[in-house]
């Protein structure tokens, strides 16, 4: 069974208001919903259940990470964790700590104001790295650190840094200090973090706001195989965000750099969709593929330009899905998005997401939704309601074998 997954970060928002997904042209998108089935997935709840109590704040990494199968009741791996997998060769001693640096701006007062920024003034950050060459880092002998810079593939940018700290450093902070983003909440006082900010230069923009990093998400350095077990088929992540490159790895998937790709709205569809085609009549499986573009949209509070890519994103890639499908070169395409994401307050939400599965198979088409219906929340909303028990069951029956790879 060839199976291939479009994971659409932050794409989808609250059906309560009109959201960018009722409001974009997406012909392609609409015909593929018309032939398949919609569910709405309750993929992270907005309240606890009897046996999960606890909630935790909606991200990226959670969403993936159960997607493909990671276990609701293990702990999820701190981000920075995740993000290591992507350097297996690194020089790495026990104990040893993986942060990462967002590149953020700070009022007068040392307050967040932002951290997401447009690339033109967040690239004076990376004066630092000129000399740095993909894939190299820089270590700093006397204390030990080495900071990597966590780059796409389009134009060779550096998105993030991510740095490993020695133990004996490690040893001096704690995780309560580096925390994520959030607007309005002070820089981290630790010696640590005042160690950065002394050793890396901060600029300051047109508007005078500070610019500068945010360090979060701390978590061992992994510096171990993978605690999954790879897909029996194998298993590809096509995406050009680092970190779900990094998901990939750790889940045991292949986690290939592709020309072209990016976490932006700039990336570059048809190289994506080609290594997609590349993979399947390889005979790789699952082929799942990561888009981010929409959620850093939302961060900007830009629904226009989440609008735009996701028309975009219709004519380059939902066409080429249906052409996939009606050439038999895929069995099954699932698409579905990690979290809401809001274009009017910038944050992440919690709830659940549609879920669309198209098959080749004429009874499965059959059995799935009429014409005129959406790729839409409100639409999704009133079709079957599932759990990630219920999702994961899927995942897995579509296979034929497990995917849950632990």
């Amino acid at each position: 069974m060839r199976r291939l997954l479009f994971i659409l970060d932050g794409l989808c928002e609250s059906p309560k208001t009109v959201t960018t997904m009722e409001m974009a042209r997406t012909p392609f998108l609409d015909e593929l919903a018309q032939r398949g089935w919609l569910a709405f997935l309750d993929l992270q709840p907005e309240s606890g259940t009897e046996e999960f109590p606890t909630l935790y704040p909606p991200s990226s990494e959670r969403g993936i990470l159960r997607l493909l199968g990671f276990p609701q009741e293990e702990p999820l791996p701190p981000r920075a964790t995740l993000l290591s997998c992507l350097f297996p060769h690194a020089e790495c001693e026990d104990g040893s700590m993986a942060i990462l640096l967002n590149p953020a701006c700070y009022d007068s007062d040392g307050r967040l104001k932002d951290y997401v920024g447009d690339r033109e003034s967040i690239g004076r950050l990376w004066a630092f790295f000129d000399s740095v060459e993909a894939g190299d880092y820089y270590h700093d002998r006397e204390s030990g650190l080495r900071i990597y810079p966590l780059r796409e593939a389009r134009k060779n940018t550096i998105l993030r840094l991510l740095v490993r700290i020695p133990q004996k450093m490690a040893s001096s902070f704690s995780r309560e200090d580096f925390v994520s983003p959030s607007l309005g909440k002070k820089y981290p006082r630790s010696d640590w973090a005042q160690w950065l900010l002394e050793k890396i230069t901060h600029t300051t923009d047109v508007s005078g706001r500070l610019n500068g990093f945010w360090p979060w998400g701390a978590g061992p350095w992994h510096t171990i195989v993978p605690l999954t077990k790879p897909a029996p088929s194998g298993g590809v992540m096509i995406a050009g965000a680092p970190i779900a490159r990094a998901i990939g790895a750790y889940m045991g998937l292949e986690h290939p750099f592709v020309p072209g790709a990016s976490g932006e709205t700039d990336t570059d569809f048809p190289s994506i969709m080609r290594f997609a085609r590349r993979y399947l009549a390889d005979g790789i499986s699952p082929v799942v593929v990561h888009i981010e573009g929409f959620d850093l949209a939302s961060h900007r509070k830009n629904r226009e330009e989440k609008q735009s890519f996701l028309e975009r994103f219709d004519r380059e890639a939902s066409r080429d899905l249906l052409s996939l499908l009606e050439s038999g070169e895929v069995d099954e395409v699932f698409l579905t998005s990690d979290h809401r994401s809001n274009p009017e307050t910038g944050e992440h939400g919690a709830g659940p997401v549609p879920v669309l599965i198209v098959t080749g198979n004429k009874s499965f088409n059959q059995s799935g939704t009429t014409n005129g219906v959406r790729f839409t929340e409100a639409i999704a909303e009133k079709e079957s309601q599932w759990d990630l028990t219920r999702w994961q069951k899927i995942w897995k029956d579509s296979a034929g074998e497990m995917v849950v790879w632990h």
